[in-house]
C-alpha cells in the first residue's frame, strides 16, 4: 500500500507542490482541552518553497492511494522554522479553537438550566456550533456560578465534574462523556486490532485502586448538617473535599470522581500501520497477544506520523476503559 496525503494551505492545495519534497509529517490528536497539534518538514534544497504566513489555515487528509484519504482537522500555523544545511521548513500549527477568547474571564450565574444549555450559550457567545452527547445534556444545573473565571476554565471544571471531556475542533464546541467510545451523536467510535496488526506494544499494569467507593457532599437547605451521596461499595472510601449544592452534581460528582481512579489500573502503547479511523476517546479492542492487554481500552492520544522512509505509521496511547 501507498502513502497518500492532502495539503491546503487558506483555501489553495499545495499538495503537488510538495509531494516529492515532504519529509515528515505529524498529526497529534489528544483527549481533553489540549489543542491537536500538526508538524511537518518539507525539503527546501533550492529555497523555492514558498513559506506559509503565521495565522494561515490548513487542512490535512491522509490515508492510502488505494483506499482513500481521510480528514485529519483545520490547523492554524503559529510557528515557521528554517533551517540548514541541509534546507528545510518545519510549520507548526495547532488546532483552531479561539482559545484567546476562552480564556477571558467573566462573572455571571447559570439558574434553572440544563448542562446542554450551559454549553450551548458558551458555544454561541464563540461564534461555535455546540455538540453535547445525550446523556450529558439532560443533566439538571439548578444554579452555577463563574465568578471572575474563563469559560475554559468553567468547562474544564464541569468536564471533571461529570467525568467528560470537551475540546475545540473545525467550529464545534464538543462534550462527552469521557472513555464511552462514543462521538456526541452517540456512534460508536471503536477500532479492533489484533496481535498480527502490531507493529509493537507495551502494556503497564498497575496495582488495582485503594479506593473502593467516593463519598460527595451536599448542602440541603433548611439543615445545618451535610448530606453523603456515594458511589461505589465498601472501603476506603474517597472523600472528595468540595460541598455541592444539590444531591444531583454531588451524585454525579461521585460517579465521575469512581470512574477516574478505575482508569488508573492501566496503560498501553502500541505502534500500527497509519489508520485514520483512530482519534482520541475512540474504544480500542485488543485481541491475540495475551491477558492483561486483550480486552477493551480508551484511546488518550492518537500520533499519525507519515515518514518519507519509515512510510505511514500510527502510536497510540491508551488507558483502561472504565465502566
Amino acid at each position: 500500500m501507498t502513502p497518500e496525503f492532502r495539503i491546503e494551505v487558506d483555501g489553495q492545495d499545495v499538495t503537488g507542490r510538495i509531494n516529492d519534497r515532504l519529509l515528515r509529517l505529524t498529526i497529534t490528536d489528544e483527549a481533553g482541552v489540549k489543542s491537536d497539534r500538526l508538524e511537518f518538514t518539507v525539503d527546501d534544497r533550492d529555497n523555492r518553497v514558498a513559506l506559509p504566513r503565521t495565522g494561515a489555515k490548513v487542512k490535512v487528509w491522509l490515508g492510502w492511494r488505494e483506499t482513500g484519504v481521510s480528514y485529519m482537522g483545520l490547523f492554524v500555523v503559529d510557528e515557521v522554522e528554517v533551517a540548514g544545511v541541509p534546507e528545510e521548513i518545519t510549520v507548526r500549527a495547532r488546532a483552531a479553537d479561539m482559545r484567546a477568547k476562552l480564556k477571558e474571564q467573566k462573572t455571571r450565574h447559570f439558574r434553572a438550566t440544563s448542562l446542554g444549555g450551559v454549553i450551548r450559550r458558551i458555544a454561541g457567545e464563540h461564534g461555535l456550533q455546540p455538540v453535547v452527547s445525550d446523556e450529558l445534556a439532560g443533566i439538571a444545573v439548578p444554579y452555577l456560578a463563574q465568578t471572575e473565571e474563563s469559560d475554559m476554565h468553567l468547562l474544564t471544571r464541569l468536564a471533571r465534574q461529570h467525568d467528560a471531556t470537551f475540546k475545540v475542533a473545525d467550529g464545534r464546541l464538543i462534550f462527552i462523556r469521557r472513555g464511552k467510545g462514543k462521538s456526541a451523536s452517540g456512534k460508536a467510535m471503536q477500532v479492533r486490532l489484533h496481535r498480527t496488526d502490531l507493529i509493537r506494544w507495551s502494556a503497564m499494569l498497575k496495582e488495582r485502586p485503594k479506593y473502593k467507593s467516593v463519598k460527595a457532599r451536599w448542602h440541603h437547605r433548611g439543615e445545618a448538617k451535610a448530606r453523603i451521596e456515594q458511589a461505589g461499595d465498601g472501603e476506603p472510601a474517597f472523600t472528595l473535599r468540595h460541598e455541592y449544592p444539590s444531591r444531583e452534581e454531588a451524585k454525579a460528582a461521585a460517579r465521575a470522581r469512581l470512574r477516574q481512579l478505575k482508569r488508573g489500573e492501566r496503560t498501553l502503547t502500541c505502534t500500527t500501520g497509519g489508520n485514520p479511523a483512530i482519534v482520541a476517546e475512540a474504544e480500542l479492542v485488543i485481541t491475540g497477544v495475551r491477558d492483561g492487554v486483550d480486552g477493551s481500552w480508551t484511546i488518550k492520544t492518537a500520533t499519525h506520523t507519515l515518514d518519507a522512509q519509515a512510510g505511514y505509521l500510527t502510536e497510540i496511547e491508551a488507558e483502561a476503559k472504565a465502566d
